[in-house]
């Protein structure tokens, strides 16, 4: 297989589990915040081990459960 062909492979693949995302009502935002300080606020909230802020993956995950509590928790108290 060359090299363009693995390239529109991963393109169709990326494309189709958006699509599918999409069908569900999920959203991907990418939002610019600086790195050292959303580590520290993750920290000392409790939703992130300093042993595990070194790593974007982590920290990702940690960013989507907090935002995803956020959005449960507005909308409990909204429709209360």
């Amino acid at each position: 297989m060359s090299a363009a062909t693995r390239q529109r492979s991963r393109k169709a693949e990326n494309q189709a589990r958006y699509r599918a995302r999409e069908r569900i009502g999920l959203k991907s935002y990418r939002v610019q915040v600086a790195e050292n300080d959303l580590a520290e606020a993750l920290i000392r909230s409790g939703r992130l081990g300093e042993d595990r802020a070194q790593s974007r993956d982590e920290m990702q995950r940690a960013v989507e459960a907090m935002l995803v509590q956020f959005v449960s928790d507005w909308m409990h108290e909204r429709y209360r």
